[in-house]
């Protein structure tokens, strides 16, 4: 039998271990609130609006999501989408267009960070078997090159379909809610910086007048955005509402010249022409966005290295002050690219931007990657091999936006 002081010991033992853990439990989900200055304590009185502020303003600075994309795929079993995060309230789930809202109870019901489409729902949704080009429903047809973007999608190997057309944004959903903060690992999202681009930064804080090329990809130039082909719900692409949006917070006027071409790689970036392009404009800023075109043409690290810094070496002899914004590429389809490859690529910059002053890189690639560790690639693809959405669009915006901008 054991001696009572001994067992009196062990209980006492006991119940202070369940008090550490409890405390540290207690510690470990207390959120230094500073962090995210957007935050809305009373989230349950949150309406649908998704004005300019919603648009633009970066969703990691509080703790509401607005209009973040997902596909619901039928797998034979079940009909779901998932989100990023576990919502703490389902605020609005709507088509692409932002017009047409469907009812919780009715269409959909959410556990955890799934949805599930409930019978009988109108929602959108594409089987399975097509998200590997097997039995595309009418009126999308196979091409070998796209001349209808309403219509037409290529197959590209055996199994990744490319197509401008509503196969895929026309199939999603767009979902704003609260979501828990401590769920977010805040390393991967852009923070403010005030000190890399100093030349710019004094600009806007005195309300002068700044001058931003933009040079690169169909990414940068826009071809992701739903006000590039013209269709609902007609939302620019991210380069204008960065003038918009640095215009809103400074009140100085933002000067901007979009100079990027679809197609492009890097070697394009750093020709005379575009060198000369880039110098007649006298630019504050220049925003450069190459990769994924280079990946695809096989450009070795070293080679897109090269390009890149010859940009910035070649615009500077002319206009010494000027600074650069470098961005990583929003992951694409890692089935059609060789992702690796962007990774070393993404490496060479990172040297660039410690071998010289006024270059800021801008991380949407690790953002992404950190997305896509729940989410579906289909979830926020445009054209389902390289083009963002709406939705991965604005993270390039609120990205731009919460590095130049204290919220």
């Amino acid at each position: 039998m054991l001696n009572k002081k001994i067992f009196f010991l062990i209980i006492i033992s006991f119940l202070l271990s369940i008090t550490s853990c409890k405390k540290a439990e207690k510690e470990e989900k207390q959120i230094d609130l500073t962090k995210f200055p957007n935050y809305i304590e009373n989230f349950q009185e949150i309406d649908y609006s998704f004005s300019d502020t919603e648009l633009m303003t970066p969703f990691w600075k509080g703790n509401v999501i607005y209009n973040e994309s997902v596909l619901l795929i039928d797998d034979g079993n079940k009909l779901t989408g998932k989100l990023q995060f576990i919502p703490l309230k389902i605020i609005s789930i709507k088509d692409f267009t932002l017009n047409k809202e469907y009812k919780e109870g009715i269409d959909f019901e959410v556990k955890d960070n799934i949805i599930n489409s409930l019978p009988g729902s109108t929602m959108p949704y594409l089987l399975y078997e097509n998200l590997t080009g097997q039995n595309i429903p009418e009126p999308y047809r196979e091409v070998s090159s796209i001349s209808n973007i309403q219509t037409d999608y290529v197959l590209m190997g055996a199994n990744i379909v490319y197509t401008e057309s509503p196969f895929w944004y026309g199939n999603q959903v767009y979902v704003s809610y609260v979501y828990d903060v401590k769920d977010i690992d805040l390393s991967y999202y852009a923070n403010y910086d005030e000190k890399t681009l100093p030349n710019l930064m004094n600009k806007l804080k005195n309300e002068e007048s700044v001058n931003i090329i933009a040079i690169g990809d169909s990414v940068l130039e826009g071809c992701s955005s739903s006000g590039h082909f013209n269709r609902e719900p007609f939302m620019p692409n991210f380069m204008e509402l960065t003038k918009k949006g640095l215009e809103d917070k400074y009140k100085a006027e933002i000067n901007l010249n979009n100079i990027s071409v679809g197609g492009k790689t890097s070697a394009w970036g750093s020709s005379e022409e575009a060198i000369a392009n880039i110098n007649t404009s006298n630019p504050d800023v220049i925003f450069i966005h190459f990769g994924i075109n280079d990946a695809g043409s096989g450009f070795s690290p070293n080679s897109y290295r090269d390009n890149i810094e010859l940009i910035i070496l070649s615009a500077r002899e002319a206009n010494p002050n000027t600074e650069f914004i470098i961005l990583t590429a929003f992951s694409p389809n890692d089935k059609a690219y060789d992702t690796s490859r962007l990774e070393n690529y993404w490496d060479k910059i990172r040297e660039i931007s410690e071998r010289y002053s006024g270059v800021k890189v801008i991380d949407i690639w690790k953002v992404s990657r950190y997305m896509l560790k729940e989410k579906k690639y289909e979830d926020l693809t445009g054209n389902g091999i390289n083009h963002v959405n709406d939705y991965s669009s604005r993270i390039y915006l609120m990205s731009i936006l919460a590095t130049l901008v204290e919220y």
